[in-house]
């Protein structure tokens, strides 16, 4: 009696206080900028050695420049010429840089001999008698490495230190070493050597005095300055006490020193600008003043830009400047567009406007970041124009075509592009053939065969010289989101699907799942509530045609749905507008034990749908195949518009089925593939209000329940329909004042909200309380009793 008291009170009001049974939204889940950023432009375009001030979401790009960047090829060289032979730089680069203070002391121990630097003839030649200073430099120095990383060398502690050498006594012979070699070196390349290392162990020991001496005499005024003078730059910052001289030193450092470069832009501020410009002694160091505090600004750097260049047209920061600036401007004006996201760095525009109206006020900046869009080309051209710049031609016709395919002028951005050389599989040629596909994109008809298949020979392309670099494949995979809100636009729903799951790991606010999907949802997710039933076939007849084109191939080549599932899918959304016939037919092109088998169909499809909880039952359960259900749908209706006598509880029956396949029913996965918990009728994902009424306020349940009260001459019957009726009307109180948390309400709070919930069922308790069906109800549950008597 007990269980079954419980089952049936859960027709009470009340209990639609309880959560429901659906599948909840994770909590907290959320995507980082760079994780969704649109970038078509690849900044690697102007080389690696400032990579780490790329436009990012996040302080930096990365955090850590290149393994073997501009400062270390100078290094290289340098040393290749004090060895006065014709070096490769590679060879230097595996002594130097590729190998450890141990590699180094076997292979001098073993001589020619060695194996490590086998067939090295930079490491050959440092064993020439003649050269024998330079190789002691070479393991003073490596030696000095060594113990000035020492404890960095074992993060777990491996080591007994206890009887391991002390660092700091091995550092101090090292440096009493240092001094006495400068004294009698009279090599040039190995006395400024051994400077720079004292030098550097001075700063280190806090010795500012012999530091500065060191400085002055070695590197500030050199007339022959190298790579070790720009490094000794760095170091002249960082021992510098007065803060506007230490950011000017920074700044200066800033441009001089890719390698050091990420700690310079930490330590700069840019709001002394104005006090350091004082401090510069001509119009170049001003520019890389300038140029830094643009790097360090994450909106509008235009003005910033001009300024840099009318200072010094040679500025290296030039081309970091550019990209970065036109990488800003991807994330304004396209990131939205394609992704649904607002831009990754806010607030990046002071001049922005708010409000409620969000669509007027986006559409109102998005046309600010167009006009700021025109400027930036405007700009560009005039560097192409001029010649006089740092930058590359190929570097400026492609920034130029880039932003003129951002404004699709697609003509104008063509005979840009058709200016830059071939650069064969270069990361130029790479991004000129990304370039190529937007021109397509943007200024061609993608829908001919020709231009899909040049796109597809594309696509291929830039997808068999993929860098595994986690943002390469992020900006590959906006690529497809590009192509695919395209032919969206254009109402080829099939074509967007399949460029669309090529895209379905970048993260986009479009789709009902975005904090939460299944694999299976995942691949269906985009047609769910775009697509038309034709739209599935003719997805299916892509992925089923036996001698696909090369285009074909290629849309294919994405994680695709199985037939089964886009037959399912077909039928569903036949389905949700009434179409039995149509889903039915769709439903039995698939296997029949699909349900059963597939997905959490089996879990959220085992009730009797046509069982409203009030009912007695002994064990029925949903048919084994949704194509049993929609025939016997089809049946209940066709046999109450040829039998009066059995209208009224068929189309009651029908009722209860789609209240059923609704938000608060047992069977709502006929209706939808996964729920949330803060689904409302607001935030329906199609927008479609007709099928949000149908879902949530029981749009169709009335229509059959209107049928069934005109049909219905029993009083029994009747006491049924008008019951589920109350229940609707009980279930838009719920969603309208949302009740769904009151749980955490407090006791006057609940009792009043059971009141609310409670009034549709007074007038029918008033009209019903004769029944059969009244008594029967009170009579099974003590709980029914008490709500009804109102205690």
């Amino acid at each position: 009696m007990q269980k079954k008291s419980r089952m049936l009170f859960r027709l009470a009001a009340s209990l639609s206080l309880l959560a429901l049974a659906l599948k909840a939204l994770p909590c907290g889940i959320f995507f980082f900028g760079e994780d969704y950023r649109i970038s078509f432009l690849n900044p690697y375009v102007i080389g690696e050695d400032y990579s780490p001030f790329f436009y990012s979401a996040d302080l930096l790009h990365s955090y850590q420049g290149p393994a073997y960047g501009a400062d270390r090829s100078r290094n290289c060289r340098e040393w290749a010429n004090a060895v006065g032979s014709r070096i490769d730089e590679q060879e230097v680069r595996e002594v130097l840089y590729q190998g450890s203070l141990d590699d180094l002391l076997n292979a001098v121990e073993e001589g020619a001999a060695t194996r490590k630097f086998q067939g090295n003839a930079f490491f050959q030649t440092l064993l020439k008698p003649e050269n024998k200073d330079i190789l002691d430099y070479l393991v003073f120095a490596k030696r000095y490495e060594y113990y000035a990383n020492y404890y960095d060398l074992d993060p777990w502690e491996m080591t007994d230190y206890e009887s391991a050498p002390e660092p700091s006594a091995e550092i101090k012979g090292l440096k009493d070493l240092a001094g006495e070699r400068l004294s009698n070196t009279s090599n040039p390349f190995l006395k400024k050597r051994y400077a720079y290392q004292l030098m550097i162990m001075c700063r280190y020991d806090g010795d500012v005095a012999r530091f500065m001496d060191l400085y002055s005499r070695f590197f500030d005024k050199d007339p022959a300055p190298g790579v070790l003078n720009d490094w000794a730059l760095h170091h002249r910052a960082a021992v510098e006490t007065d803060p506007v001289r230490k950011n000017f030193l920074y700044g200066l450092s800033f441009a001089r020193n890719p390698e050091k470069a990420i700690n310079a832009y930490i330590l700069f501020d840019k709001n002394l600008l104005d006090r350091m410009l004082g401090m510069a002694a001509n119009n170049k160091e001003k520019a890389a003043l300038c140029a830094l505090t643009e790097v360090k600004n994450p909106g509008r750097s235009l003005n910033g830009i001009q300024r840099v260049y009318d200072l010094d047209p040679q500025s290296n920061l030039l081309s970091l400047l550019l990209v970065r600036e036109i990488n800003k401007l991807e994330n304004w004006v396209l990131g939205e567009k394609l992704t649904g996201f607002t831009p990754v760095a806010t607030p990046y525009d002071e001049t922005a406007e708010t409000g409620e109206n969000r669509d007027f006020y986006r559409a109102k900046n998005l046309q600010k970041d167009l006009a700021y869009l025109s400027e930036v080309m405007a700009f560009l051209q005039r560097l192409a124009k001029e010649k006089k710049s740092a930058v590359s031609m190929d570097l400026l016709n492609l920034f130029c075509a880039h932003t003129a395919m951002m404004l699709e002028k697609a003509d104008e951005a063509g005979a840009y592009l058709s200016r830059i050389g071939s650069p064969g599989n270069s990361v130029m040629g790479i991004q000129k053939a990304r370039e190529e596909l937007l021109l397509l994109l943007y200024g061609k008809d993608i829908n001919a065969p020709a231009v899909q298949g040049k796109m597809a020979g594309l696509l291929q392309y830039l997808s068999d010289r993929l860098e595994n670099r986690q943002e390469a494949k992020r900006d590959f995979n906006s690529l497809h989101l590009a192509i695919s809100k395209k032919y969206e636009d254009q109402g080829n729903i099939p074509l967007a699907f399949f460029f669309a799951n090529h895209a379905m790991h970048t993260p986009h606010a479009f789709e009902e799942s975005i904090y939460y999907a299944s694999s299976y949802y995942t691949l269906i997710e985009y047609l769910d509530w775009r697509a038309a039933p034709g739209d599935i076939d003719a997805v299916l007849a892509v992925l089923e045609k036996k001698d696909k084109t090369p285009f074909e191939q290629y849309l294919t080549a994405a994680f695709m749905p199985s037939r089964n599932a886009l037959l399912d899918l077909k039928g569903t959304i036949q389905f949700r507008r009434n179409d039995l016939a149509g889903a039915e037919k769709a439903f039995a092109q698939a296997d029949q034990d699909f349900w059963s088998t597939r997905y959490e169909f089996a879990q959220w499809l085992r009730r009797d749908p046509f069982w409203i909880v009030e009912l007695p039952k002994t064990g029925d359960s949903f048919p084994d195949a949704k194509t049993e259900l929609v025939r016997r749908m089809i049946e209940l209706e066709k046999t109450a518009q040829a039998d009066q006598s059995k209208a009224g509880e068929n189309y009651f029956k029908l009722a209860v089925a789609w209240y059923n396949f609704a938000y608060f029913g047992n069977s709502w996965m006929m209706f939808r593939y996964w729920r949330g918990t803060n689904d409302s009728p607001e935030n329906f994902p199609s927008g479609d209000q007709d099928l949000a009424q149908v879902y949530f306020s029981g749009k169709r349940v009335k229509e059959y329940l209107d049928k069934a009260a005109a049909a219905a001459t029993d009083p029994e019957l009747k006491a049924r329909i008008a019951l589920l009726d109350r229940k609707i009307q009980e279930n838009s109180i719920f969603l309208a004042n949302d009740y769904s948390n009151m749980w955490w309400w407090e006791k006057e709070e609940k009792a009043a909200a059971r009141r609310k919930l409670k009034a549709p069922y007074d007038q029918w308790q008033d009209q019903y309380k004769g029944t059969a069906y009244y008594q029967w109800l009170i009579g099974s549950c003590d709980e029914l009793a008490t709500y009804f008597g109102g205690k």
